[in-house]
């Protein structure tokens, strides 16, 4: 019975060994007698020896596998539940963040060659923020991104504010959605300001609508005390009408009210007085020295 517990490719490795071993014995009884050299006798038990090792080899896997002769799962698998390998295409699945993923990582994963390098063309242009970005790409089929889906983790960076009251075009270049020509308009307009006293105040830019303004909102900062103030009661006419938020009428309005009331003394003046719209006193708020 011992015969059964063996696969077919055993079996018929066994039967090939036992053939040769018979035709080493039986042929010779048909050709006249002739003396053996001990050279002759020892390449027999050369034979021999190696036909009991392979019989060995197939005990020893029969009895790592068991009775049935299954071998024992060693896959990369098995030893790390964190990973698996397809074994049709080599490929091997295991946890990793695109944004620092290298080329051979990639490879790994079953990307080709050329599609790593897409992938990686596609990095350089900015990271991804959410796995579903990984998707994006078209070297990234629906099927290959239901099988890395639950292995993306992507890690929050580490983001560098930059902030807008001292950053140049050139630093400015650096948010999300913002150009050359976006760059000097925000440089444009926050010398007419004084400064920004909050991110919000770059909506006011032509251009700059909620969608651009959402790109770049969790980049930037500002710090108030880089502001450059206005001295209501020193500041003439056209300095006051240079400001965005006071109209040529309303600096004509405070110069002339400063100049037969005297000093304005509080923004709260301004608004009992009606020389600006309630509105207007508020935002112009940080913007004064009285």
């Amino acid at each position: 019975m011992e015969w059964f517990i063996h696969n077919r490719s055993e079996r018929i490795g066994i039967t090939a060994l036992v053939c040769i071993l018979m035709l080493v014995i039986v042929v010779p009884s048909f050709f006249p007698e002739r003396k053996f050299a001990p050279e002759d006798t020892e390449k027999l038990q050369a034979r021999l020896d190696a036909f009991h090792a392979e019989l060995a080899k197939v005990d020893a896997n029969v009895n790592v596998g068991g009775n049935l002769g299954f071998a024992r799962d060693t896959s990369a698998a098995t030893r790390n539940p964190s990973a698996s390998t397809n074994r049709r295409t080599g490929a091997e699945l295991f946890i990793f963040d695109p944004n620092t993923c290298d080329s051979a990582s990639f490879c790994r994963l079953g990307f080709s060659p050329k599609q790593t390098a897409s992938i990686l063309r596609y990095r350089a242009k900015g990271r991804f923020r959410v796995k579903e970005d990984f998707k994006k790409m078209y070297v990234v089929s629906d099927e290959m991104y239901a099988k890395l889906e639950n292995y993306i983790q992507i890690k929050p960076a580490a983001i560098a504010k930059i902030e807008l009251n001292a950053a140049d075009t050139s630093e400015l270049k650096r948010l999300r959605g913002i150009g050359s020509y976006y760059a000097r308009r925000i440089v444009e307009y926050r010398t007419r300001l004084g400064g920004f006293y909050e991110i919000a105040q770059l909506k006011e830019i032509k251009g700059i609508d909620e969608e651009r303004f959402a790109q770049f909102a969790d980049q930037a900062a500002v710090d108030p005390g880089l502001i450059v103030k206005i001295d209501l009661n020193s500041a003439d006419e056209a300095a006051l009408r240079s400001h965005p938020y006071i109209s040529s009428g309303e600096a004509k309005a405070i110069v002339k009210y400063r100049d037969s009331k005297g000093k304005i003394g509080s923004v709260q003046e301004l608004r009992d007085e009606k020389l600006l719209p309630p509105e207007m006193v508020e935002k112009l708020g940080g913007y004064l020295v009285f």
